[in-house]
């Protein structure tokens, strides 16, 4: 979702777009694969999208747990 610009500044999406185009097929499949973890934390321009998702996550995981029976505990906490 952030690689296709989805809560991402248009600079942030601009210079993404940047990214990929750069490094091929093989090298973006690579970080999806786990090189992505060979990012120093500072430069995980994703974190950024993932953050702004966060509590309609938290949000949407409590309705499918009050609707499902499951447990109330969050498992990414």
């Amino acid at each position: 979702m952030a690689c296709a610009g989805y809560q991402l500044s248009d600079s942030k999406f601009a210079e993404i777009q940047n990214w990929r185009a750069d490094r091929g097929r093989k090298r973006v499949r690579d970080f999806y694969a786990g090189r992505w973890k060979d990012v120093p934390e500072d430069q995980r321009w994703w974190e950024e999208a993932f953050r702004r998702l966060e509590p309609e996550r938290v949000r949407r995981l409590a309705a499918v747990k009050n609707y499902s029976g499951l447990p109330q505990t969050d498992p990414l906490s």
